[in-house]
């Protein structure tokens, strides 16, 4: 008697645990594509004197939304490792910097960021800034 009641017990939990499996899931699945920017155009090793302008001018491809869609920051990062000072350069698309840093060698990122999403992408460049003679 009582091992057919241990038996009716676990057959009604397993069913149970079956009808809850089965219940119609309601999670939020809003799939949308994602864009891929490829950042090119610009070169990965810049050279530039202080007090001269450095322009550049990213391209991102095809598959880019318009650009009021996006923020953009480009950073320089000396390489001193015990005196690593972050300095941002520019805050729009196309970079015109009158160069100001003293004469070092930098690390320049180039972020775009997606307002909508926060995704973002990064390019990496190595900026040797010189000093200019007059």
């Amino acid at each position: 008697m009582m091992k057919n009641l241990y038996n009716n017990l676990w057959r009604i939990l397993v069913a149970g645990f079956l009808l809850v499996a089965c219940t119609e899931d309601k999670g939020n699945y809003d799939y949308r594509n994602l864009t891929e920017l490829e950042i090119s155009g610009v070169d990965d090793n810049i050279s530039v004197l202080t007090h001269n302008r450095l322009q550049l001018t990213p391209d991102f491809g095809t598959s880019a939304l318009p650009d009021d869609r996006y923020e953009f920051e480009w950073k320089v990062i000396n390489q001193d490792i015990e005196n690593e000072v972050e300095t941002v350069i520019g805050n729009t698309r196309n970079l015109d910097y009158e160069v100001t840093l003293n004469a070092d060698v930098y690390t320049l990122y180039f972020t775009v960021t997606e307002k909508d999403t926060g995704i973002y992408w990064q390019k990496k460049l190595y900026f040797d800034c010189q000093r200019y003679y007059f």
